[in-house]
């Protein structure tokens, strides 16, 4: 992909693209570079996933990560991406994306209890191809429920036991080509070896209240330093970029969630968690597939839309109502350099406690919002 330059300093559109500097200039040299080291925090539970490149920290009680350049060692800038809610609503303005005043129901995932498996995938040879780290639905967490009692949870158990969902992390040692074939279709993408994660989002047997409603997943982003946040994040399409001042607080404005425009059979769009040479992103392929029982694949569109929150931004994959289906949807975290220019500020110490714990706020927060509105 091409990686954009900003040269503006306040909200603003532009088309001027320039090309990605090797982000190996960041290699932490005490790691070889096809060498994937996973390890658990004996401590925390948290599942520590490290190459030469980047480390990424996997929350133990949720769907959620926390990752940075391996060299800095978590003493620079932290990015988080968190999955926070899913949110059923009716597409009132027809633009089929997300905008909070069509909500109908949601759910926190936090409220669920998640199993987290781990795997390393090998060559014949014995070789390491990837580690994999599996996220699970397996129940309800009663004790966050309980701890947390402005969660919402406005579905009924019994539907929320048949729902299932799971997030599925890969990290690869390879160049790895990813294909999304069907009948009719298909669409090609590609995961960075070392410096990016593979997050596949699977769900089946929602819980819809009707038919022609739509679902959300909304994900936390956010980008922190002992000092400050970043408050500036990129939203990057094919040929445009927009410069978001995330210290705007679109909630307390009442300003509604904006739609990600992109161009026709664009395959993927981007966010990147701050304006400088070296910063952290999260990417998402624009369809997803959805397969029924007694049928095969087929793709789907997947629209977007966002909102600064004050911290960070709130972005919204929004998808169609899948009813009975399988829906499985690609998008990836990772690190990207416009340049190999040093940040000029390595600060510390790691914030992944109070990062973990702006989520968690967050989606109360939300779910005060959504209460009050009903």
């Amino acid at each position: 992909m091409k990686k954009v330059q900003i040269i503006a300093l306040s909200l603003v559109m532009i088309f001027i693209f320039s090309a990605v500097s090797p982000i190996q200039a960041s290699a932490d040299p005490n790691i070889p570079e096809k060498s994937i080291q996973l390890t658990t925090d004996p401590h925390t539970g948290t599942i520590i996933v490290k190459t030469n490149l980047l480390t990424v920290k996997l929350n133990p009680t949720f769907p959620a990560f926390t990752y940075f350049y391996t060299s800095e060692d978590g003493q620079g800038i932290l990015y988080y991406s968190g999955y926070s809610q899913l949110i059923e609503f009716n597409d009132q303005n027809g633009d089929l994306a997300f905008q909070r005043n069509e909500t109908v129901k949601l759910i926190s995932l936090p409220i669920f209890r998640w199993s987290i498996t781990t795997n390393q995938i090998t060559y014949s040879n014995g070789t390491l191809k990837e580690i994999r780290v599996t996220y699970t639905k397996v129940g309800l967490n009663r004790e966050m429920i309980m701890k947390h009692p402005n969660i919402p949870m406005n579905y009924s158990l019994d539907a929320l036991n048949n729902f299932t969902m799971q997030f599925v992390a890969h990290i690869y040692t390879y160049n790895f080509v990813g294909t999304i074939q069907t009948d009719n279709e298909s669409v090609k993408y590609t995961v960075t070896p070392n410096s990016e994660m593979k997050v596949d989002i699977i769900m089946g047997n929602f819980p819809f209240v009707n038919d022609t409603d739509l679902i959300t997943l909304r994900v936390d982003l956010r980008t922190v330093t002992t000092k400050e946040l970043r408050i500036m994040h990129r939203i990057r399409t094919m040929n445009r970029t927009e410069l978001v001042n995330v210290s705007e607080n679109w909630y307390k404005t009442g300003k509604m969630e904006r739609l990600i425009n992109r161009l026709r059979n664009q395959t993927l769009s981007e966010i990147d968690l701050s304006n400088e040479t070296r910063t952290g992103f999260y990417k998402w392929l624009n369809t997803a597939t959805i397969t029924y029982p007694g049928e095969s694949e087929k793709l789907v569109n997947v629209s977007a839309t966002y909102a600064p929150d004050g911290i960070g931004i709130r972005l919204f994959l929004t998808y169609p109502n899948f009813d009975s289906g399988i829906l499985v949807h690609d998008p990836s975290i990772g690190l990207s350099e416009i340049s190999a220019t040093e940040p000029n500020d390595i600060l510390s110490p790691s914030m992944q406690t109070v990062v973990f714990g702006i989520a968690i706020i967050t989606v109360i927060a939300m779910a005060v919002i959504v209460k009050k509105r009903s």
